[in-house]
């Protein structure tokens, strides 16, 4: 899922910046989005307890191209090995 969300965000000339952060680099973050196996890809809407504002369209279309971009390579959230 990562490694699919990197190429749409690449893809669509968005910057992505992976890696491990303190909270509170997260503070003024336009979007946030949480990449899983499991759950597949979600925008946070908060940080710490603070409301994050309404994503920026760019980030919902990503969400929505990863998606689609999973579906179309047949993987099922869960990865290769998950059952519907």
């Amino acid at each position: 899922m990562r490694e699919r969300t990197i190429e749409c965000a690449t893809e669509a000339g968005l910057p992505v910046e992976e890696g491990a952060w303190h909270v509170d680099e997260l503070r003024d973050v336009e979007a946030l989005l949480l990449t899983n196996a499991a759950r597949g890809i979600e925008l946070a809407v908060s940080v710490d307890g603070r409301a994050l504002p309404e994503p920026p369209e760019l980030a919902l279309a990503l969400a929505d191209a990863v998606a689609a971009r999973r579906e179309a390579d047949g993987i099922p959230l869960g990865g290769p090995d998950a059952t519907a």
